[in-house]
């Protein structure tokens, strides 16, 4: 009867050590997912962070395009109007 005692004493501890080791992996588990997730979170923003370059260049480019565009038109708007006055 001791025997069996041990031995189930023997068969828990293992158990218990099992359930931790598994505890431990599961942990392991969900940190490397949560950094496997932060790295594709980090990827998209520098992905985003560049394309808002991109777009704040060709907008810059537009901006500067326009207001010469402007200031072309207002050029011969004033001409004509010297030119009708006169």
């Amino acid at each position: 009867m001791v025997c069996w005692a041990n031995s189930f004493l023997l068969v828990l501890e293992i158990a218990e050590q099992a359930a931790a080791r598994a505890q431990g992996l599961l942990q392991a588990g969900e940190d490397l997912q949560l950094s496997t997730d932060q790295g594709l979170q980090f990827q998209e923003i520098a992905d985003l962070r560049g394309e808002l370059e991109r777009v704040k260049t060709e907008s810059t480019g537009q901006i500067d395009r326009l207001q010469e565009k402007n200031k072309t038109l207002q050029e011969k708007n004033k001409n004509l109007a010297k030119s009708h006055k006169g």
